[in-house]
C-alpha cells in the first residue's frame, strides 16, 4: 500500500489496502493509520530515512495466533527469518502486538546480526518478549530473527508493517493495480443470487438439441481363425501380425484362468488383432 505522513508524523493511505474498502472498513483503515504514526519516529531512527513530509510505501499484515483449542498446547512460529523476499526491498518492520494473552508464555523475538560467522563461535542474541500493547521495531537488511514457540492457552493477535525501500519500490505498486479481492457479506452475496436467479427465470431459456441420423449396425469381424482342440495347459500359438505384412513378435500365450484357446494361423489387420488380443485372459505370460 501506498501512504504518505505529513510533517507531523500523521499518516494518511494514498491507494488501497489489500482486502480493505475505503468505505466498509473506513474505522479499521484509520486505526491502522494512527498504529502505523506511532511506529512512524522508530521506523526513522533503525532505517536512517526521514519518512515525515514525503510518501513511502509499505506492506500492511495482520496476524492471529488462536490456541483455545486444549489439544493445540503449543504453536512453532517462526525459524530464523528476514521479512520478505529479498526482491521486496523491505528494509525495516515494525510489529504491533494488539493482543497476547496472559495465559501464554514462549513467543519471544530473538534477534542476530545479519552476518557470517564460523560454526564453533558464540553468537551474540538478543531476546524480547513482547506483551499486550508492545510495538516493536527493527532493521530488516542489518538483523534476522525467529519467534520462540508459544505454550499455553490464549492468543495473539498483531499487526506488521514492512517499509519498502524508497530507492527501490514495487513495480508496478498498488496504487497502479486494480482490486485484488472483493470482499463480500453473507447478505450481500445472497442478495447478488437472488439477483442472478432472477434474470435467468426472467427471460426464456434457449436450448439447441442436435439428433444424429442415419443407420448404425455392429462391425462384422473379418479374417480367418481357426479354433483347436483344448490341450491340458490351455494354450494357443501362432503369429500375430499388426499392420499390413508386418510381423512385430511371435509367442505362445499361456492361460492360467482357464479361458479357451487354442492354435491356429493367418495374417489380421490391426482391428481385427486387438479385438482378439482383448480375449485373452487379463492373467497370462508369454513364454
Amino acid at each position: 500500500a501506498h501512504a504518505e505522513a505529513d510533517e507531523v508524523g500523521r499518516v494518511r493511505w494514498t491507494s488501497m489496502v489489500n482486502h480493505l474498502e475505503a468505505e466498509r472498513h473506513a474505522a479499521l483503515l484509520n486505526s491502522l493509520a494512527s498504529l502505523f504514526s506511532a511506529a512512524l519516529p522508530g521506523l526513522e531512527k533503525v532505517s536512517g530515512l526521514r519518512l515525515r513530509g514525503r510518501s513511502f510505501e509499505l506492506v500492511v499484515a495482520a496476524f492471529l495466533h488462536d490456541l483455545t483449542d486444549p489439544a493445540d498446547s503449543f504453536y512453532r512460529v517462526s525459524d530464523w527469518h528476514t521479512d520478505g523476499a529479498p526482491e521486496e526491498h523491505i528494509i525495516a518492520t515494525a510489529t504491533c502486538y494488539i493482543e497476547v494473552g496472559e495465559a501464554l508464555s514462549g513467543g519471544g523475538v530473538e534477534f542476530a546480526r545479519q552476518a557470517e560467522v564460523w560454526i564453533d563461535d558464540p553468537e551474540v542474541t538478543h531476546t524480547i518478549r513482547p506483551v499486550t500493547g508492545s510495538l516493536l521495531v527493527f532493521n530488516n537488511t542489518l538483523l534476522r530473527h525467529r519467534v520462540g514457540v508459544v505454550h499455553g492457552q490464549g492468543r495473539r493477535l498483531l499487526v506488521a508493517f514492512h517499509l519498502i525501500d524508497p530507492i527501490s519500490p514495487q513495480t508496478p505498486g498498488t496504487a497502479a493495480l486494480p482490486p485484488q479481492l472483493s470482499v463480500l457479506s453473507a447478505a450481500e452475496l445472497s442478495a447478488r443470487r437472488d439477483a442472478s436467479r432472477q434474470r435467468r427465470l426472467g427471460r426464456p431459456t434457449q436450448r439447441r438439441t442436435r439428433y444424429a441420423t442415419g443407420t448404425f449396425a455392429p462391425r462384422q469381424p473379418t479374417g480367418t481363425f481357426v479354433s483347436g482342440p483344448p490341450v491340458p495347459q490351455r494354450q494357443a500359438t501362432g503369429t500375430v501380425a499388426f499392420g499390413t505384412g508386418v510381423s512385430f513378435g511371435t509367442g505362445t500365450v499361456t492361460s492360467e484362468d482357464g479361458g479357451e484357446g487354442g492354435s491356429g494361423g493367418g495374417v489380421a489387420d490391426g482391428e481385427q488383432a486387438h479385438e482378439r488380443a482383448g480375449r485373452v485372459p487379463q492373467r497370462c505370460s508369454i513364454m
